[in-house]
């Protein structure tokens, strides 16, 4: 069976999609408790600070804070990894990495 240039497009972006959900999972899973759970909730939850503040009983610039920090080494984990190995450039047609 063929695929046609927008399905193996569609296929490829797929692929992408997971593997960078997977990358940023796995760095969420290395931050502590506190500051997986605010940025889980916000992102994930969509919840707000105000929200996330009220359903943990936590105060509201407790949670600022943890996401602040949670954020910033998120970012540092993920540069950790080096740049940005999930592009399209790193997927062939096939849908394979390289």
């Amino acid at each position: 069976m063929e695929l046609d240039s927008a399905s193996v497009d569609h296929v490829n972006d797929e692929v992408l999609a997971t593997m960078r959900r997977n990358r940023v999972r796995g760095a969420l899973g290395a931050l502590p408790g506190p500051q997986c759970e605010a940025l889980t909730l916000s992102y994930l939850g969509g919840y707000t600070q105000r929200e996330i503040a009220s359903l943990t009983g936590t105060p509201l610039g407790t949670v600022m804070i943890r996401m602040l920090l949670g954020m910033g080494r998120l970012r540092a984990l993920l540069a950790a990894e080096g740049p940005d190995s999930v592009d399209q450039e790193s997927v062939d047609q096939e849908g394979e990495r390289p």
